[in-house]
């Protein structure tokens, strides 16, 4: 990873008491955990930009997250949307 990109996820990590035991992901047609260029983020702006991307639920382009929801139940809901 690009020694500025680990700084800037690393200035947004949650703690590790923080993160749930178990996590969970939905798949669902068109969704893919492919592996993707490495991210390089050079700046905080640039990391914000990929950010608001990934929350904004119109946008198909594809970023370098995945999607985990805390709980069984919650992953269940998700589905069925």
């Amino acid at each position: 990873m690009h020694r500025k990109t680990s700084e800037i996820t690393a200035y947004y990590a949650c703690k590790e008491s923080k993160v749930p035991e178990v996590l969970w992901h939905v798949r669902y047609p068109g969704s893919s955990l492919k592996a993707r260029v490495k991210p390089a983020f050079k700046n905080k702006d640039e990391f914000k930009t990929v950010v608001k991307l990934r929350l904004n639920w119109r946008n198909d382009n594809p970023t370098p997250f995945v999607s985990l929801l805390e709980g069984k139940d919650n992953a269940l809901k998700w589905a069925e949307i």
